[in-house]
């Protein structure tokens, strides 16, 4: 559950394209979202422990036990209609960005145009895989520990890309420090991060195939560049006829 409580904030950079300035924005907003939530996630932390105390530990909902135990009442209602509302708002934000982010991903050959060649197709892509994932007979902690694999794969290839790619100074040592974490977090997810591993085997094995397959081939055009097309309004000329 560590990785969820950050999980995320990936999703959205995929519609940098669409800001009006990515490179100021995107910093920015990250910025402005990591003091926010994490002040949030402090607050609500530290409130709970203070007023539900050992009964925090055995709490199904803590935020609604820590609700009811101020407001009382329909609370508890009023807390899972919110919640809902959030999920979708989370869900709505992970399916644009991961349209955008299949459409960008067949563009560099990564996957197949066919069926991600735009944001469209992507997305009917995600909506098949999801039905697809939800028909599986797996219960509902291997399937959150699936999910996990994969997000803490992303990070993994993030922090040792920023590794590589920052100059030398504080940001890289950030950088080094985040690679060591999620790989500890990888580690501890057991078995199931083997799935985000096939994943990326699959995508590797997919863009090999693709570059060995031979190229097509421009048939040339009859008509040289030189010659001029024929006229089709022009009355053909008989041998001996006068022009």
């Amino acid at each position: 559950m560590l990785v969820w409580g950050f999980a995320g904030w990936e999703a959205v950079s995929s519609l940098a394209g669409s800001y009006r300035n990515p490179r100021r924005d995107v910093p920015r907003a990250t910025a402005i979202a990591v003091v926010v939530v994490g002040a949030l996630y402090l607050g609500v932390a530290a409130v709970s422990v203070l007023v539900l105390g050992p009964a925090l530990g055995s709490s199904e909902a803590p935020l609604a036990d820590l609700l009811a135990s101020g407001f009382g009442g329909p609370v508890r209602v009023i807390t899972a209609v919110v919640a809902v509302l959030l999920t979708v708002g989370a869900v709505n934000a992970y399916l644009a960005g991961a349209s955008q982010l299949g459409a960008a991903l067949a563009r560099d050959g990564a996957l197949p145009a066919r069926f991600a060649g735009s944001p469209r197709k992507s997305l009917l892509l995600i909506f098949g895989g999801s039905l697809a994932s939800a028909a599986l007979p797996i219960d509902l902690h291997t399937m959150l520990l699936l999910v996990t694999g994969c997000f803490t794969l992303v990070y993994v290839i993030g922090t040792a890309a920023a590794l590589r790619l920052l100059p030398r100074g504080g940001s890289r040592a950030v950088a080094a420090i985040g690679l060591v974490s999620v790989l500890g977090l990888l580690w501890l997810n057991g078995p199931p991060a083997l799935l985000s591993l096939v994943i990326v085997a699959a995508s590797l094995a997919y863009q090999s195939w693709r570059a060995r397959r031979p190229a097509k081939i421009a048939i040339p055009s009859s008509i040289s560049a030189g010659s001029a097309a024929p006229n089709p309004n022009t009355k053909p000329c008989l041998v001996g006829e006068p022009e």
